[in-house]
């Protein structure tokens, strides 16, 4: 997958790239039929999947191109969460890269009635608690309903994975190709507490959970 700079990039860099992540999220299964979207900050906006995009048809000149406060610059009508990822770019200016998928083991655990939102992933494993920090979830609103803005920047601000209740996931990073790999990591941990169910697991205790976030 083609790399992008933690800083903002060339506009035909970023939609090669964001078309080559879009195939490799689709090839794995991660954005069955026309869901999911990508943002990457570019250096004269935005981009962000157009509505109604199947990730794995995804070319570079079909992208659109919006302003920070979502007016749209050039290309096609862009996806209606694309406010998702403005919300998340405008609060953490140190990431330049968003990805939000319906992947099957992510939504099965963003649909969990947990009863710790704030970690409705488990503590199994150092990596979850590094790569992941719990991937907290935040309350049910319809897809594209802005209601939920406050929420995703108040999130965003500490936590770069997070969950949807009942619709899926959100991880953002300074690079695309590492936000790709965070979703991957995400329904991959998610896979396993699905398969781990109701039996007794050894979880990290909270000296351990301390220990692997301080390195």
């Amino acid at each position: 997958m083609t790399d992008l700079s933690p800083t903002p990039t060339d506009t035909r860099e970023a939609t090669a790239a964001m078309a080559d992540a879009g195939r490799m999220l689709h090839r794995l299964g991660l954005s069955p039929g026309t869901t999911g979207n990508i943002a990457v900050r570019a250096a004269d906006g935005v981009l962000v999947t157009p509505s109604g995009a199947r990730m794995g048809d995804l070319a570079g000149e079909t992208m659109s191109l919006l302003a920070p406060d979502g007016t749209l610059l050039s290309g096609p009508r862009a996806t209606k969460e694309a406010f998702l990822h403005l919300a998340v770019l405008r609060t953490r200016p140190d990431l330049h890269a968003v990805v939000h998928v319906h992947a099957p083991h992510i939504t099965a655990v963003a649909c969990l009635d947990s009863e710790d939102p704030d970690h409705p992933l488990r503590p199994h494993t150092a990596y979850i608690v590094r790569r992941l920090g719990g991937a907290p979830r935040l309350p049910y609103a319809p897809p594209g309903d802005e209601s939920l803005r406050s929420e995703v920047e108040r999130i965003s601000a500490s936590h770069p994975v997070f969950l949807l209740a009942s619709h899926g996931s959100v991880c953002a990073s300074a690079s695309l190709a590492d936000a790709v790999a965070l979703t991957e990591e995400l329904e991959s941990a998610a896979q396993a507490q699905l398969a781990l169910g109701a039996l007794p697991v050894r979880a990290l205790a909270a000296d351990q959970q301390r220990v692997v976030e301080a390195r």
